[in-house]
């Protein structure tokens, strides 16, 4: 039988993780807005990794609270910035398919990833934004 104790620690880092990704969207949007999109993700796949390590490497309570922090702060970054770009890729009469698209996307590879993190993370990252990228081209030749 499982600790009640685990169940509420599971629920308190979910809640911290949640908030962080909250509190972080609109400033890393707004970045992504004044600085380049690209740089922006790459700041959020680095964070993705040290969280990623994080998780793999420590079994400390704390840390593992710190690492949580650290991954809302990448999901926040990469749900803001991720959108701003997919949405600069589409063509201006498309694009609210085209983020519709890209939701599609993160949230089948989300369900994918949840079966093996490790794996599918980078695929998590990387391909919603290279798949707005080939939905765009494909658009655009059904318009030609």
């Amino acid at each position: 039988m499982s600790d009640p104790r685990n169940a509420s620690r599971r629920c308190l880092d979910r809640g911290q993780f949640d908030l962080v990704a909250a509190l972080v969207s609109y400033p890393m949007g707004f970045l992504s807005d004044r600085i380049s999109r690209r740089d922006v993700l790459l700041a959020a796949f680095a964070v993705f990794f040290v969280a990623y390590a994080g998780f793999a490497l420590t079994v400390n309570v704390v840390i593992v609270a710190v690492v949580f922090v650290c991954y809302g702060a990448y999901r926040g970054t990469f749900r803001a910035a991720g959108k701003a770009l997919a949405s600069s890729l589409v063509p201006r009469e498309l694009r609210a398919g085209g983020i519709g698209w890209y939701n599609s996307l993160v949230g089948l590879t989300q369900l994918i990833a949840r079966s093996s993190p490790v794996c599918f993370g980078i695929t998590l990252a990387v391909r919603p934004c290279s798949s707005m990228e080939q939905f765009s081209q494909w658009s655009a030749s059904l318009r030609s």
